[in-house]
């Protein structure tokens, strides 16, 4: 059986609509910023921008890992 990566543990403790900066989201999931970045401009991860910097909600960062994760997997399942 596979399990998630801690990285959804330690998201879970985080509240939902917290609002999470590129470089903040790049040092908890081991990415640089750029790579941030670049899935926000390709519209796979959604942004919350008040402040006119971009902003990800929690949930959504969440989201899009278990995304990225499950097909990932599935992937690796069909070879």
């Amino acid at each position: 059986m596979v399990t998630e990566p801690s990285i959804f543990e330690e998201l879970s403790y985080i509240h939902d609509e917290s609002l999470l900066s590129v470089p903040m989201i790049a040092e908890m999931i081991g990415v640089s910023p750029e790579t941030v970045r670049r899935w926000i401009r390709s519209k796979k991860l959604p942004i919350h921008a008040p402040t006119g910097r971009y902003k990800v909600r929690c949930v959504d960062l969440t989201l899009f890992l278990k995304r990225m994760y499950h097909n990932n997997t599935k992937k690796a399942k069909s070879l």
